[in-house]
């Protein structure tokens, strides 16, 4: 078992740290924070993807990252921007398998299965993760939500 801390969905829909009513975090037992800060944090886009730099963001914390060749995140964010079809759920799925294959080549998880549903409100990425300890956890990450597309 590992802990890590806690990460929370506020009422604006942001993660953010989780503390508890004394004041210390709120600590979890598996991947969890692992696994939205893979998704959620910006991998930078390259120019075929976002012409201008400045709009290519990126994790700062890639700055401190001494591993050639990774960066934190995913291209999840793109999804900002995009419209509501099929190839957007496509394009989503392949940033959640993206963000996360590190934690396969590390063996830290067996397998991620992403799928992209449409709803009334944009997009939900329903995320299974089956872990080295056999259990199978459940995300969900909603797209396009607050673009009005």
């Amino acid at each position: 078992m590992s802990l890590d801390i806690a990460l929370e969905k506020n009422s604006s829909g942001y993660y953010d740290i989780d503390f508890n009513s004394k004041g210390d975090f709120v600590l979890t037992d598996g991947l969890d924070t692992a696994i939205r800060m893979s998704v959620l944090c910006e991998k930078r886009a390259d120019e075929s993807e976002v012409i201008k730099p400045e709009y290519r963001r990126g994790d700062w914390s890639n700055e401190l990252n001494e591993v050639d060749g990774y960066e934190v995140g995913s291209k999840f964010w793109l999804l900002d921007s995009a419209r509501t079809n099929e190839e957007s759920i496509n394009i989503g799925v392949d940033a959640i398998n993206d963000g996360l294959q590190w934690m396969i080549d590390d063996l830290l998880i067996k397998s991620v299965e992403a799928v992209g549903n449409l709803t009334s409100r944009g997009v939900t990425f329903t995320v299974e993760v089956d872990q080295i300890d056999d259990r199978v956890n459940t995300f969900l990450f909603d797209a396009f939500e607050s673009t009005g597309s």
